[in-house]
């Protein structure tokens, strides 16, 4: 009879959840900010505000929080690096059975979503194994868990801000109800120069 003595999970693909101060306090601004500068976008019934969110200063707080969530979730990676900054920073928002395919966001190091609104019914943000090849044998599950999946759903909560890899593929799934689903994105890019110069894996990049 086999002893089991340890598992390990390797080369995980890291996503950070964080509850910011004051949330309740700063919903209106938020959504105030995004409900002025939403456009109509090429994705039919998607409604998004330019990339520049984090220039508003009325924002000023917010964007100091997602700045201290990402230094905390680099220290838990024990990353060594120079600086980061906010690169593109915009608002969503979603109604009844609006949702975003597939995608990720290149040029970029680390993404987050923040939701302001998230009333029943609304999306969940779903993440995809970046693993091509641990799909070629799949058999049944008795029980679906983050250890055998292929597809793990991360429901909205309101307050709740997510930070996840730039290339972690993921979608919007649909909405659904008569309230809107307000969100707030952002990817920010090390600064500075970064890497193992040992191995000639050094890069430069100048602040945003």
């Amino acid at each position: 009879m086999a002893k089991l003595v340890g598992r390990e999970a390797l080369f995980p693909s890291i996503v950070s959840s964080y509850e910011l101060e004051s949330a309740g306090a700063m919903q209106q601004a938020l959504l105030t900010v995004v409900q002025e500068s939403v456009i109509e976008t090429v994705n039919k019934g998607m409604f998004q505000t330019p990339g520049n969110l984090h220039h508003d200063s009325r924002l000023a707080d917010f964007i100091g929080q997602v700045k201290a969530a990402i230094a905390e979730h680099f220290y838990f990676m024990r990353y060594d690096y120079e600086g980061f900054e906010i690169t593109n920073c915009w608002g969503n928002l979603y109604r009844h059975l609006h949702s975003l395919t597939r995608h990720c966001h290149p040029n970029n190091f680390i993404s987050g979503v923040y939701y302001v609104k998230a009333p029943r019914g609304s999306g969940a943000i779903s993440f995809f194994d970046p693993r091509p090849q641990a799909s070629v044998i799949d058999p049944e599950k008795t029980q679906f868990t983050p250890y055998n999946s292929g597809v793990v759903s991360v429901p909205p909560v309101e307050g709740r801000l997510l930070l996840f890899p730039s290339w972690l593929e993921h979608q919007v799934e649909f909405t659904v109800g008569d309230e809107a689903r307000v969100s707030i994105s952002f990817n920010a890019m090390l600064t500075g120069c970064f890497g193992a110069s040992e191995r000639f894996r050094t890069s430069r990049s100048a602040p945003a």
